[in-house]
Order: structure tokens, then C-alpha cells, then sequence
């Protein structure tokens, strides 16, 4: 594909912090970003980036060339964020509003408890508006701690988002069980709702090889376009 125009659209909020292996999953955000912005100047398309949280914390407006690609990589490993919690309709609505040319659009988040609840809400709608409307790629982080919680005992968590802290007991299997149910039910009722929404997803894990995993996905999408 040539003369694309590409936007990154990088989830800056405190959950991303987190990370239990060797990169949290705001470094696992800067490499993919990096990785992406680079192959669009590489195949000298424009590639633009928005940063957000429950806001817009960073609009760059795609445009070519090497100084805008270390922009983006710099804006998304050293930017400052004004708030800690996430709200997609918010970076939706201003990409339906900024870009009016139709992109190739990368939604990188750990999509933290987001659409996976009941059809309709207001931050689907803007999913399903920005899938209409762009060609739109959720690529989702995850780490292994969101799989499987690890017997260590009493575990004081802290939701990085809202502040809320719980007590855990690790070595309980039934909570073990039920925090490997809830998380594992949100995943799958996310991925059901990308499917019907017709958007591609591809799951990244901090601990995994994600240059294949980006490859093979990338093939998959060339054959199924040969394919018509």
C-alpha cells in the first residue's frame, strides 16, 4: 500500500504502568508506535499521532518525513499527562473531527475494562462511527499478571486509574479463579464486540514476540485484501 495516510492513537493513561516482565506496557506502546511511524516513512506516507486519557493530551496532524516520525516516538516515550483515567469517546470524537480524509488508524491500548459491557454506550457508538469511517486497528496490550494472579499471599491492589485499593488473598484458588474468570470474560466480550464491529484486533503481551506476531498479522490482512 502507498500513499497512506496513518494516525496512531496511543492510550497514555496510568493503568499502562504496569508491567511484570521485562517493559511495562507504555514501553510495549512506545515500540509499537515506533515500529508503526517508522514503516509509514519508510513507505512515505503521512503519520500523525493522538495521545489521550479521559482527554486529548497530544494532537500531532499526520505529515511526512523523519523530524515528525522522532516527534511522535519522543511525545509518546516522554509526554506528560494531564489526567490518569481513560474515556475512548473523547480521542474518537476528535478524530472524527480532525481528520476528515479517510486513514489507516492504530488504536493501541490495554482497553482496561472498555467494550466489554452492554451494546450501545456512547464510547461504542464512537468506535463504531471511527470503523465506518477509517480503516481502524485495535491493537491491545496485555501483560501476564491479567491472566493469571500469582499465589504470593495478601495483596494490596491499587486500581491505577480511579485510586481504589483492594485486599486480595493470593493464596485462595477461588480468587484466583474468579480474577482469571472476570478478566478472561472481559477479554473475549471485547474481542466479540471488535469482531461485529468488523474491525481488526491482535492481541500484545509484554513478555511475547511481538515483531511476529505484527508480521504474520500484517500478511494475514495482504492475503485477505488479495482475496478481495
Amino acid at each position: 500500500e502507498r500513499e497512506l495516510t496513518v494516525l496512531i492513537m496511543v492510550d497514555m493513561s496510568a493503568s499502562l504502568d504496569v508491567g511484570t516482565r521485562q517493559r511495562t506496557k507504555r514501553e510495549l506502546a512506545a515500540e509499537l508506535t515506533a515500529l508503526l511511524a517508522m514503516s509509514a516513512m519508510r513507505n512515505q506516507d503521512k503519520v500523525g499521532l493522538i495521545t489521550f486519557t479521559d482527554r486529548v493530551e497530544t494532537f500531532l496532524p499526520p505529515r511526512k518525513g523523519r523530524g515528525q516520525v522522532l516527534r511522535i516516538i519522543r511525545e509518546v516515550l516522554t509526554g506528560k499527562r494531564a489526567a490518569s483515567g481513560t474515556d475512548f469517546e473523547v480521542p474518537l470524537k476528535h478524530l472524527a473531527t480532525s481528520l476528515r480524509r479517510q486513514a489507516v488508524v492504530f488504536l493501541v491500548s490495554d482497553f482496561a475494562g472498555a467494550f466489554c459491557g452492554a451494546p450501545g454506550s456512547p464510547e461504542e457508538r464512537a468506535l463504531r462511527a471511527a470503523g465506518r469511517r477509517h480503516d481502524l486497528i485495535c491493537l491491545e496490550i496485555g501483560d501476564p499478571l491479567e491472566r493469571e494472579l500469582p499465589s504470593v499471599g495478601l495483596l494490596d491492589v491499587v486500581d491505577a486509574e480511579t485510586g481504589r485499593r483492594r485486599l486480595l488473598d493470593t493464596t485462595s484458588s477461588a480468587v484466583r479463579s474468579a480474577y482469571r474468570n472476570r478478566l478472561g470474560e472481559e477479554r473475549a466480550a471485547r474481542a466479540e464486540k471488535f469482531r461485529r464491529l468488523s474491525l481488526d484486533h491482535l492481541v500484545l503481551g509484554t513478555g511475547d514476540d511481538n515483531q511476529s506476531a505484527l508480521v504474520r498479522f500484517f500478511a494475514n490482512r495482504a492475503r485477505r485484501a488479495a482475496r478481495g
